[in-house]
């Protein structure tokens, strides 16, 4: 990763990010990906990232900032705090019965997080490096949830919005990037 080709692969990304910006709102959250994955490789084989790879997300970081700030419209009708974290925890477990080899439920829901809390303590308890990089999933994972569970279409239309099928498929890439973390000790 930090070869002559590590300036051409940090360019692409912040390449990939710009033009991800103009069609994927959560192309936002591709800097965080990316130090995620430094960060993981770093905990995991002690690879120290570059200050090119450094520079690369920090560009990337205040691009997503100064993205967030261009579209924040304070006076749009938002759901409370706590109808936020209820749409976010059944979008999460919804999001995780992909993975589940039978029909996927409501009542479902707490055994996906369940099997997902047992899966992570497996990974914890073989390495224990592996916190990191399922600590880091969780985040991701939250924050890539989080503009749905906390948007004004939870609030005018309630529950049924994070149910759609629809926002499942860009949170499939997020359990790829997790297990190359977790295969690249």
């Amino acid at each position: 990763l930090c070869d002559g080709k590590c300036c051409t692969h940090a360019l692409l990304a912040l390449l990939y990010f710009i033009v991800a910006l103009g069609f994927f709102e959560k192309g936002i959250f591709i800097p965080l990906y990316v130090a995620w994955v430094i960060s993981c490789r770093y905990v995991l084989t002690k690879e120290i990232p570059t200050f090119k790879q450094l520079t690369m997300v920090a560009i990337m970081l205040m691009g997503s900032a100064f993205y967030l700030l261009a579209l924040w419209h304070p006076e749009q009708h938002r759901p409370s705090i706590n109808d936020s974290l209820h749409a976010a925890y059944v979008y999460l477990s919804a999001a995780l019965q992909i993975f589940m080899p039978f029909e996927h439920s409501r009542s479902l829901n707490v055994t996906a997080l369940i099997a997902f809390v047992l899966l992570s303590t497996f990974l914890v308890f073989r390495n224990r490096l592996h916190f990191f990089t399922v600590l880091g999933l969780i985040i991701v994972v939250f924050v890539n949830v989080w503009p749905l569970a906390s948007s004004s279409r939870v609030a005018m239309f309630g529950l049924d919005v994070v149910l759609l099928n629809r926002y499942y498929f860009d949170m499939g890439f997020l359990f790829s990037i997790f297990l190359y973390c977790l295969l690249i000790e």
